[in-house]
């Protein structure tokens, strides 16, 4: 008889048998175990999205494990994805300012000495 792959449902266990964790489950819990080590997770987590190298995450608790099951693109979607949500823009729909310049200059500054940039039609 064959198999009919419009009903099918393929899940991919983890290795305890449980459905796989997702990006945000694993960021939190490789956040909580970074914190327990007396790390900071924020620099440590942003230094391995940047370089893709695990050896920025303590192999503490399997920390560096779950971090290589991360593809960073989806890292980042997830983050992008939240911040937006979670940030009041700083523009209204008609374009004028949302938020008062002066109170976005200390970070304007800040990702200009980190070399962030914005783009041309801004």
């Amino acid at each position: 008889m064959p198999e009919d792959r419009e009903h099918t449902r393929i899940v991919r266990l983890g290795q305890d048998g449980k459905e796989p964790m997702s990006v945000r489950e694993i960021l939190l819990r490789v956040y909580g175990i970074l914190q327990e080590k007396g790390y900071n997770p924020v620099t440590q987590i942003a230094g391995f999205l940047a370089s893709g190298d695990p050896v920025y995450i303590t192999a503490h608790k399997n920390a560096r494990q779950l971090v290589r099951r991360l593809d960073t693109f989806d890292v980042l979607e997830e983050l992008v994805r939240f911040y937006l949500e979670h940030n009041p823009p700083l523009y209204d729909d008609a374009g004028a300012d949302a938020v008062s310049p002066d109170s976005t200059d200390q970070g304007e500054k800040a990702h200009r000495r980190r070399g962030f940039r914005h783009s041309p039609d801004d």
